[in-house]
Formats: structure tokens, sequence, C-alpha cells
């Protein structure tokens, strides 16, 4: 592949661009963006080498954007270059973007790379975010094997390891596993911004870890929170009964909150294996 087109020049485009172009993947990165000083920024910092479409049709075109406003540009870049050009997103829901779409194009493969940080921005890009994360493909029944297996390629050239799945199974594990924990981190900051103002001084480790993700990108979170709402709704309620009888335990049965907490401990080291 010659070129590829990453819209959206923030921290998933812009770090994909640059694990692009480690990789050889491609030689030449042209940026879109909404925000035009982010263009800039991006530039600068060597994230994208142009700004602006390029005259020839590109090899690849990664739309790295909040997921309202992916059905918009998928469609513009299918217009724009075709339905051979392979196309794919970076969002953290699949079935609202999917959902959005008057026809899904056969060369749109619906894509979410599980890496990110809580800084923002072309500045926080990094050549190496993908290494060794998942990345969930999740074509659908008429979406073109040749794009899909173009994708899947450059996602495991940079790095990261190809999960596939069906859109609903993807939202509804997100919604455990990163959705409903940056709502819970939001809700334990807010909880200590309306606490007394001593508490700020008593934060530790702890804190600090459970709530990093809470520095995320608001916009972006507003969107995605928005998209699964009903996903999150019911994994939260599952998590309600859970502290409940945790809760519960420590109030009434000490012995069986001994062995709820080691069954929980034991299970969270298992994860680092």
């Amino acid at each position: 592949m010659r070129t590829l087109i990453v819209i959206g020049t923030g921290l998933i485009g812009g770090s994909f661009a640059l694990a692009a172009k480690k990789a050889h993947l491609v030689e030449t990165v042209i940026g879109l963006d909404d925000d035009e000083n982010t263009l800039i920024e991006a530039k600068k910092l060597g994230v994208i080498d142009e700004i602006g479409g390029p005259a020839l049709r590109p090899d690849l075109v990664c739309v790295a954007i909040p997921t309202n406003g992916i059905a918009d540009a998928v469609t513009a870049a299918h217009a724009q270059y075709g339905p051979d050009v392979p196309i794919f997103d970076t969002g953290s829901v699949k079935v609202p973007v999917i959902e959005a779409f008057d026809s899904v194009p056969a060369n749109f493969v619906p894509c979410h790379p599980i890496a990110g940080s809580d800084l923002q921005g072309p500045a926080a890009a990094d050549a190496d975010l993908f290494q060794d994360c998942s990345v969930v493909v999740t074509p659908l029944e008429h979406t073109n094997t040749s794009a899909v297996a173009v994708i899947e390629k450059a996602w495991s050239g940079i790095g990261a390891r190809v999960i596939r799945q069906p859109p609903d199974q993807h939202d509804n594990d997100m919604a455990t596993v990163s959705h409903l924990p940056h709502l819970v981190g939001f809700a334990l900051v807010d909880l200590l911004a309306n606490g007394a103002t001593s508490l700020s001084d008593l934060i530790g480790g702890g804190f600090r870890d459970i709530t990093r993700i809470a520095g995320s990108d608001p916009t972006i979170w507003r969107h995605i929170l928005t998209d699964n709402a009903g996903r999150v709704r019911e994994k939260m309620d599952e998590l309600i009964r859970i502290l409940e009888t945790i809760q519960n335990a420590a109030q009434y049965d000490p012995d069986e909150l001994q062995r709820i907490l080691t069954r929980i401990s034991d299970y969270r080291k298992r994860l680092d294996g």
C-alpha cells in the first residue's frame, strides 16, 4: 500500500498513522479533520505527511472520529474513493454505527482497537499503542471479504491481535469491560468533587488507578455512553446487585465477605496470567 487517509488525527487515528508508517505498511499518510488546529499539529509533529485529500485514490481509509459521525464520514469516503478502497473505523460501539447507515458499504469493515489513553490529541499519538492489543473486527454478512483481509492484515502488521465478533456481542462485551468501568470512574471522581475539600489531600494510588480513565475525552465518551446506554444500564444493574451483596456480607456475615473477596481477588490475579 502507498497511501493511507486518516479521518480524525487525534490519539487513535494518529497512532494508527504512526504505526502504519513504522511498519512500512504505507508510504504517505493524508490527514483529514474537522479541527484545523489538530491537523496543523498532526502535520507539525509528523503524525501525518499531508493535509487534505490526495489527487489519487488511497489504498486504505481509517475513520477515527466520535461514533456519531462515523456513518457520514464512511459514506462520503465511499462516494469519493469508490467501492474498492477498504474503509474501517475505530469506534467503541458497533451496532449504533451500523444502524446509522442508510446502506452499509460493502467495503466498510467495522473495527474497534481495544487500546487508548487518558491523553488526547496528536501529541498523544504513539506508534506502539496497538502492540499486543486486541482489535475486534465485526464484518457484516455482505462485507467484502477482500476488504476484511486487507484490514485484518494491516492490524496484524502493526502488532495487534485480531478478534472477530458479531457487532451485538462486541457492544455487550464492551459494556462490561470498558463502558461501565469508564462510567464508574467518572462517577467516583464526581463523588470526590462533591465531597469535603480536604479529601483531595487523602488521595492515594488506589483511587488514582481506578479513576485514571475519568480523564478521558468527554466528547468521545458522551457518544459512547449514549450509544450503548441500554447495555451499560443492564451491566450497571448487575454491578449494583454485586455491590449490595458485598455490602450486606460486610454488615452481617464477615466470613461470607472473606469468601467473596478471596474469590474475586483470586480471579483478578489470574487475569494477569
